[in-house]
């Protein structure tokens, strides 16, 4: 009967093949009882956009509310409800009427900042910018808004047609959605160029 030696007494290449599939081996076990990441589900679409009363909120994407300026409750309600990141596309100059940043913060909330202050502003760089902050979207609901939701709807229609393959009309539809009003010829020249 042959006995296996203690470890140390292994050679070094046998050693680091041991642990080498030890490791894999705890690798795969905690791979097979870990938990899928967590999904925050939000409460119907009505019953959501009655309890937070942003104006000019909507829900035009899964999990993507769209609005104007939320106040400093509106934002912790929203922070309850399961909302994980805030998208703020108000200018620097802007008075948001309380330190959104800081209060997002402290409720442990993802908080990101695209300075639009008008059709200007309205780049690819922006765009990008914005599609890559919505990509937790699915699982981690996000809060996206401005002053009106104006500047939101214009930001959403471009990236639906300028990332997402959406045609014209479908883009102002959604921008519409979303909050679009004073910028769509800005925002319909942009999409026929």
């Amino acid at each position: 009967m042959s006995r296996i030696p203690p470890f140390r007494l292994l050679s070094p290449t046998l050693q680091l093949r041991h642990l080498t599939k030890v490791g894999i081996l705890a690798a795969l076990a905690l791979a097979c009882f870990a938990q899928p990441p967590s999904q925050t589900q939000l409460p119907p679409a009505d019953e959501l956009l009655d309890t937070l009363e942003i104006r000019n909120s909507a829900l035009p994407l899964p999990n993507v509310l769209t609005a104007g300026q939320p106040t400093e409750e509106q934002l912790r309600q929203a922070a309850e409800l399961g909302f994980r990141t805030v998208i703020n596309l108000r200018s620097e100059g802007e008075d948001l009427g309380f330190d959104e940043a800081a209060v997002a913060t402290e409720l442990g909330l993802e908080y990101l900042a695209i300075p639009i202050s008008g059709a200007q502003d309205l780049t690819p760089k922006a765009v990008e910018t914005l599609s890559e902050a919505l990509a937790n979207a699915p699982t981690q609901p996000v809060l996206l808004h401005c002053a009106s939701s104006n500047r939101v709807g214009a930001l959403l229609a471009l990236k639906a047609q300028w990332l997402d393959g959406a045609s014209t009309q479908e883009a102002l539809i959604l921008g519409r959605e979303a909050g679009l009003t004073r910028l769509e010829p800005a925002v319909t020249e942009m999409l026929s160029q």
